[in-house]
């Protein structure tokens, strides 16, 4: 496993979206399909080690700088509140 130093933010989680579970995020990085494209991604609450998940999507909310995420296992307004303040990371390399 990859230590803590090993990790770049691309963003923070700031607020819920709906009740379904999606996210909003505040994105540090400028490549928007880290935000848009599905996949594997990292999150990672403060001096943690980051957590594996699977993004579903994302989409930029038009007319602001803020995505709002889809992602698995997080189906509910309660669990998109319990990881804010956590950010989305990806490995340095």
């Amino acid at each position: 496993m990859m230590g803590k130093d090993k990790w770049i933010s691309i963003g923070q989680f700031v607020a819920p979206q709906g009740l379904k579970g999606d996210i909003r995020i505040q994105p540090s990085s400028d490549f928007p399909e880290r935000f848009t494209k599905p996949g594997k991604r990292w999150i990672q609450k403060a001096n943690e080690l980051p957590t594996e998940i699977k993004l579903i999507k994302g989409s930029l909310i038009p007319g602001k700088s803020i995505y709002v995420l889809s992602i698995e296992g997080i189906c509910n307004r309660n669990s998109a509140e319990k990881i804010i303040g956590w950010n989305l990371v990806i490995p340095i390399d």
